[in-house]
């Protein structure tokens, strides 16, 4: 499958400090749900792979490599940060949205549901 991305990372503000690099449960637990009014778009593109999930970890290690893409300057992707995913074949096709946690990703409209039920 081929996927166009937004990878996005909290904005550099003081209002932010508390949450850069603090892993999903406890981000949810101490401040409520992930705010994405609070991200920038850091870099953007189009990347294959099998699937939502195999597209977060490829781009994980993109940007924790040397194949970094061609003139992005900022920081490698850590916890906190956030991968949207469209299909890219289909313009209309819904935004997926992928919080990167300690190890590996999670979906956040699921796992916010799923944080809604149990309150």
């Amino acid at each position: 499958m081929k996927f166009t991305y937004t990878f996005d990372q909290l904005r550099d503000i003081e209002e932010n400090q508390h949450l850069r690099y603090m892993n999903y449960k406890w981000s949810v637990e101490n401040f409520g749900p992930i705010d994405q009014s609070r991200y920038f778009t850091a870099d953007y593109g189009v990347i294959e792979a099998g699937s939502e999930k195999a597209a977060c970890e490829k781009l994980y290690h993109m940007y924790n490599s040397d194949a970094i893409p061609a003139g992005y300057t900022g920081r490698c992707m850590s916890v906190s940060d956030i991968v949207n995913l469209w299909d890219y074949d289909n313009e209309e096709a819904p935004k997926t949205s992928w919080y990167c946690d300690s190890i590996g990703f999670v979906k956040l409209e699921e796992q916010e549901e799923k944080d809604n039920e149990r309150r």
